[in-house]
């Protein structure tokens, strides 16, 4: 799992989480660009990221990422503090799997993450 936050508390909590459930967890910078970087490097299952991030937001990487071969394109789990019915829906159709809505439980988070991939 790449998670798009290594300088936050909540990337942390998350990271911690997932370790906890016995899965392999790399932080990277939130940063579109560097996201895009970390998926081609580590070629992850799964990227839980925020939304909106410098130089490429998560629709700007969902887009990117399509020039990359469908079967090594991560599962996509967003992460948002705002709440707008339109984003949640730009999103998902735009190929995110899930849509979290900070303040989240971290266990539920873990959860959803493993049924779903």
């Amino acid at each position: 799992i790449v998670i798009a936050d290594d300088a936050s508390e909540l990337g942390a909590t998350c990271a911690k989480a997932l370790k906890g459930y016995g899965m392999d967890v790399v932080l990277c910078p939130k940063d579109g660009d560097a996201v895009l970087t970390a998926i081609k490097r580590e070629k992850p299952d799964v990227l839980l990221s925020d939304v909106f991030m410098p130089n490429n937001d998560i629709l700007g990487v969902l887009d990117s990422m399509k020039s990359i071969d469908k079967k090594e394109r991560p599962m996509v789990m967003v992460m948002s503090s705002f709440d707008n019915q339109q984003l949640e829906k730009a999103t998902l159709e735009a190929g995110a799997s899930y849509y979290f809505l900070k303040p989240f439980d971290i266990n539920t988070m873990a959860e959803r993450i493993i049924k779903l991939s």
